[in-house]
């Protein structure tokens, strides 16, 4: 809109000079150009001001597009770390249940050679109740076998005493 409103006034302006000229003697156009020479420069600097307002609006646009460039970098690098996080949460999340697993099949391997230490405990008891039977049954039969050659011992040397008797 004002550059419009300055093209306007410029043409003015020249078409006025190109008018003008001819009709000196009328002091009235003369200061209708002054006064369209003043506003000529008021819109210049209306425009000059414009067109540093647009250029701090641009600079300010340029340097808000950087920051909203940056963010969406900064947005995709988080979604990354996010994506990775998540990634390694649900591994961890894997890992754990597979470890619990693990927990729970040991216990159960634990549980089982409990029971089987136990029975072996149970039947070594049972062996050596049976050994110290045996033993003690060992011990009698030895004392009998003993008692049994002390016997003979003395049937032998009865029979050679009747041997001897009889040789007589």
């Amino acid at each position: 809109m004002a550059r419009q409103t300055s093209i306007f006034t410029i043409m003015i302006v020249l078409s006025l000079g190109l008018i003008l000229p001819g009709c000196s003697e009328n002091k009235g156009y003369e200061i209708q150009i002054e006064t369209i020479k003043a506003e000529l420069a008021r819109t210049e600097s209306e425009r000059d001001s414009l067109k540093a307002n647009v250029d701090a609006v641009t600079q300010e646009r340029d340097r808000l597009k950087k920051k909203v460039d940056e963010l969406i970098t900064s947005r995709t690098e988080l979604e990354v770390r996010v994506n990775g996080l998540a990634a390694a949460r649900d591994t961890l999340q894997k890992q754990f249940t597979d470890l619990a697993d693990a927990r729970n099949q040991a216990n159960a391997k634990i549980d089982e050679l409990t029971k089987a230490k136990d029975q072996a405990i149970a039947e070594a008891k049972a062996a050596q109740t049976q050994i110290d039977s045996l033993s003690a049954r060992l011990q009698s039969e030895t004392n009998k076998v003993a008692e049994l050659e002390n016997q003979l011992k003395e049937v032998k040397a009865a029979v050679k005493g009747l041997q001897e008797k009889v040789d007589l």
